[in-house]
């Protein structure tokens, strides 16, 4: 099954009530690359989510924002509207499209970020991403790229038991490559990589089932601290 199906499977998962549970009680990656964008970025105030989802980091952020968010799931774009209209106090412009190509002029946005999008594309992929990302963008505009950190031990012994031994029996999400900072695709896309933090030390244990292993973890990097680096890399981009 490709990664389309993959997507549209999930989404047809999700009823608007559950969605909504996905508001009001955020994932901690959520909430963090929220309050970063919130703090950090308020001067950058027309921003597009690109590959949005359910929008949940998007539905965080601060309301002076005039926020687009753009997703090629014709059923979940639908979700979105019928929520947003009807069950959210939020004021979000809401767009089916594909991000490869997407429909907006050059040079429209402050601020464009996704979040769990890029680490499902190949190289050559990701290049014409963020090529298409830096079109829309305006020239003193940013870009935030974040991706779960397979540098991670946590995340990454999750990832490769659930999905590689596992054969993805365990996995819901898509084949991920692990990426430390883009910086040779954002090399080729002739940007520059500002920095890259690591936020969220607590999600990455979620994806260990077994809670005698999960504790073991824990317990090795709160005592020793080297294997804990935190769950969502966040690279900040510039043109």
């Amino acid at each position: 099954m490709d990664q389309g199906e993959i997507w549209k499977n999930l989404s047809k998962n999700s009823d608007i009530f559950n969605m909504i549970n996905c508001y009001k009680n955020p994932l901690n990656f959520q909430r963090e690359l929220a309050e970063m964008i919130n703090q950090h970025f308020l001067n950058k105030t027309k921003v597009l989510e690109v590959g949005c989802g359910t929008a949940a980091t998007s539905y965080l952020l601060n309301n002076n924002f005039n926020i687009t968010v753009l997703d090629y799931n014709e059923d979940l774009i639908n979700k979105l509207k019928t929520l947003f209209t009807y069950y959210l106090n939020k004021n979000i412009n809401i767009v089916l499209g594909d991000m490869f190509n997407m429909p907006f002029e050059d040079k429209t946005f402050d601020l464009v970020f996704n979040s769990g999008v890029m680490e499902h594309y190949r190289f050559s992929e990701r290049v014409v991403l963020l090529k298409e990302y830096a079109r829309v963008l305006k020239d003193d505009g940013l870009m935030i790229i974040a991706i779960p950190n397979h540098y991670d031990f946590a995340y990454r012994l999750a990832y490769l038991v659930r999905k590689r031994l596992l054969r993805g029996r365990n996995w819901p999400w898509p084949e991920e490559y692990k990426i430390y900072d883009l910086k040779n695709e954002i090399n080729e896309a002739n940007l520059r990589l500002v920095n890259r933090i690591i936020v969220d030390k607590e999600t990455n244990y979620s994806f260990i089932d077994n809670i005698y292993i999960r504790k073991i973890i824990e317990f090795v990097n709160k005592n020793f601290n080297k294997t804990n680096e935190g769950y969502l890399t966040v690279l900040t981009i510039s043109k």
